[in-house]
């Protein structure tokens, strides 16, 4: 406590009735959640499925999908704090043992806990893991797009091609956000040194989901690689400008492009102190078989 502070002391005082939480209609919450979901809104649509369930009975023949509205939001979270990988699978788990889950649920359920399991298995598993996957449930774009990121980590871009365009289709059948998947094919054309084709993919992105920081980033690399550097840079700190150089020049270095990439590292280095480990690092490791480092 700051010495002198003033500290503020209200009275009790006895509510003649409990308070009883405040009354929704279950069905305009599960709406609204679904929605939320449907755009992407992922820490909208995990809150409102929180405040649904807490108000649904138990008996409530909704409340399977409910808690499966909550866990595929969590899954979505999962980027931003292992916790929610953590209630993802607890929930999946849970209710995988209902037998009274529909057979698209099951589906669902099962979609859910690989996407989950996937950084655990090699590419190859993971590629059959997926493919076996999509027969039961073609329609869900998150497995395509998953389906997408491991051709692009082969360099087999008809593959991640293909897969995510059928992302596009069924989240475009679902009514979903097709933001990352848009993000996504952004990336796969910037590796391949398809800028001009890239920066139209992050601007669809970031148009889509201007929140995410991720997008906006990307955007940044694909102008900073297109030599559009003023508009990729404009208002950010000099620790963030060595961050979008140092992840540049990881592109243009796995493109093969030493020469741009030795100018963006040090450009890094130049910029931010902070970056001139990270930065001289990856200038070291050109010409070697070396992995290069991105900031997290």
């Amino acid at each position: 406590m700051v010495e002198g502070a003033e500290i503020e002391v209200r009275p009790i005082v006895q509510s003649p009735e409990p308070e009883h939480p405040q009354e929704i209609d279950v069905s305009v919450q599960f709406t609204k959640a679904a929605k939320l979901q449907a755009a992407a809104d992922f820490v909208g649509s995990y809150e409102a499925y929180k405040v649904l369930l807490l108000r649904m009975d138990a008996d409530n023949t909704g409340r399977s999908q409910a808690l499966l509205g909550l866990a595929d939001s969590a899954l979505a979270l999962t980027w931003r704090d292992d916790k929610y990988a953590v209630q993802a699978r607890k929930i999946y788990q849970k209710i995988s043992t209902d037998t009274a889950l529909t057979q698209p649920q099951k589906h669902q359920v099962e979609s859910g806990l690989l996407l989950l399991d996937l950084k655990d298995y090699t590419q190859e598993a993971a590629k059959r893991h997926l493919e076996q996957t999509l027969q039961d449930s073609p329609d869900d774009p998150r497995l395509w797009n998953a389906l997408g990121r491991l051709h692009d980590q082969n360099n087999d871009w008809l593959g991640a091609l293909d897969a995510y365009v059928k992302a596009l289709t069924a989240a475009k059948k679902n009514s979903q956000s097709t933001a990352s998947v848009h993000n996504n094919m952004g990336m796969s054309l910037l590796m391949q040194g398809r800028k001009k084709e890239a920066l139209v993919k992050f601007k669809q992105a970031v148009k889509a989901r201007p929140d995410m920081a991720v997008y906006v980033n990307n955007l940044r690399l694909a102008q900073t690689l297109s030599g559009q550097t003023t508009i990729a840079l404009k208002g950010l700190s000099d620790t963030k400008i060595a961050q979008v150089y140092n992840d540049a020049g990881v592109i243009a270095q796995a493109q093969g492009n030493h020469k741009k990439a030795t100018a963006l590292y040090e450009k890094a280095i130049e910029k931010s102190p902070l970056y001139f480990k990270l930065a001289e690092e990856n200038l070291a490791a050109l010409g070697m078989k070396n992995t290069v480092k991105v900031m997290p």
